[in-house]
């Protein structure tokens, strides 16, 4: 769009044509425009608004540049300079909102990037970087810190023996404590670790080498509800098979009841 106007340069009047940039509004763009390709993504927000950051910031040079030499006669070139400038202003506002909106949307443990996006509870998370312990002996010492001494101490062993190098970010008993203590039985303990590359890593070394330092401990993934479910379905099929063929080895593996001599075949099939 260009605009006739006069300036005076050195004491001279001269016949100027000065090209006004169009607006987002005339080229169709806005915040809410089906012409970005990811509208809906928070970094086109961004780039929108840098592009109209910086046409505000070239108007004002513009208009900043033109008033000391401007005449009556070029008075609504002004006006359109500054119509234009409140118009980016408006466009610039809606898309900071718009970005703040979307900011607030994002749920914990958001990802954003070139992949899928993800969301994931805090309860999801945990579970996924998390591996429960059974048969860990559980302290009688009478004080707390005590009692999470010892279970400190221990799971430290036992991630040297398999040899992984991490520091579990928390750990506690699951249930209740009996009265008197353990009664026999030593409660689940979780431990969470720093993410689920370390939970992956210690359960293959787990299933290689846990079982020569701790015969008597048992460990696997965290668990959903449903999960559990299905693992108990899996516990009370292998006991009655077990009583059905007593000379038989029936074992709970890879989410199946086998016999402990095919799981190489099993894990061949499965690819486990």
């Amino acid at each position: 769009m260009e605009i006739d106007g006069k300036m005076e340069i050195d004491g001279k009047m001269s016949t100027n044509k000065i090209s006004a940039k169009r607006t987002a509004t005339e080229a169709n763009f806005s915040p809410l425009s089906n012409n970005s390709n990811n509208n809906e993504n928070p970094n086109s927000l961004n780039f929108l608004i840098d592009c109209q950051v910086n046409l505000v910031k070239t108007t004002l040079t513009t208009i900043n540049t033109f008033i000391p030499s401007m005449t009556t006669e070029q008075t609504p070139i002004l006006l359109n300079f500054i119509k234009t400038l409140t118009e980016q202003f408006n466009l610039l506002s809606k898309s900071i909102d718009s970005l703040k909106e979307k900011q607030q949307e994002k749920p914990y443990g958001y990802f954003s990037g070139t992949t899928k996006l993800n969301t994931i509870s805090a309860e999801e998370l945990e579970r996924e970087r998390s591996v429960v312990v059974t048969g860990l002996t559980e302290s009688t010492k009478k004080l707390p810190s005590e009692k999470m001494a010892d279970d400190s101490k221990t799971i430290t062993s036992l991630l040297d023996s398999v040899g992984v190098e991490c520091a579990p970010r928390f750990f506690y008993r699951m249930g209740r404590q009996s009265n008197p203590p353990n009664n026999g039985h030593a409660r689940l303990l979780k431990i969470v670790l720093p993410s689920r590359k370390f939970q992956r890593e210690l359960l293959n070394k787990w299933k290689t080498n846990g079982k020569k330092s701790f015969p008597q401990v048992n460990m696997r993934a965290s668990m959903t509800p449903e999960q559990l479910q299905r693992r108990r379905e899996l516990i009370e099929e292998c006991k009655k098979k077990r009583m059905e063929n007593p000379q038989l080895d029936w074992i709970v593996y890879g989410e199946a009841v086998i016999l402990r001599s095919e799981v190489h075949i099993f894990r061949k099939n499965k690819k486990i």
